[in-house]
């Protein structure tokens, strides 16, 4: 219950501090960190325990990428709920970051990005990470040089080895 008082009053001023013309970023990161703590803290969906089961018992499922990720988790010692919370943070950080070079309205996107597409990525995770590589690697697309044709080849590439095979898994 608290949690949702807070994320609706973080949502409502960042929404307020994304429309003013001096930017209030402390608004934006006091955002981000409820939705990091909703993305990375979510278990009360029909997968989660499923996919609990699969990380503790050391069984590789899902995309390439993604397998690397579910061996690296156990061996620092994280469990699927940690696991889960780091994968979200790191991630919506680079959202974040994808998201300030491409506009400078981020405020009035996470808030958009909260409405739908947030609530799609509660679930599905490893759609999520692809998706914030993506909108990370898209801002290389802005300036034509052959270094930024590279690192948008490379993250572009490396978003699908995260989510190549995503029909043919759990």
């Amino acid at each position: 219950m608290y949690l949702l008082a807070a994320t609706t009053i973080t949502y409502v001023t960042n929404l307020v501090a994304g429309l003013r013309r001096p930017k209030y970023r402390w608004a934006e990161w006091l955002f981000l960190i409820c939705l990091i703590i909703l993305l990375g803290g979510n278990t009360q969906n029909a997968d989660f325990f499923t996919y609990q089961w699969l990380y503790q018992a050391h069984i590789p499922y899902g995309e390439p990428g993604y397998r690397v990720l579910t061996r690296i988790g156990p061996m620092l010692g994280l469990d699927y709920r940690q696991f889960r919370l780091v994968l979200a943070a790191i991630f919506l950080v680079v959202l974040y970051i994808g998201i300030k070079k491409l506009t400078t309205h981020s405020a009035v996107f996470l808030a958009f990005y909260f409405c739908y597409p947030f609530f799609l990525d509660l679930i599905q995770l490893r759609n999520f990470m692809m998706m914030a590589l993506l909108v990370y690697a898209s801002h290389f697309l802005l300036e034509k040089t052959y270094r930024n044709l590279a690192l948008f080849t490379f993250l572009f590439c490396s978003a699908l080895v995260c989510k190549f095979s995503v029909y043919s898994t759990y």
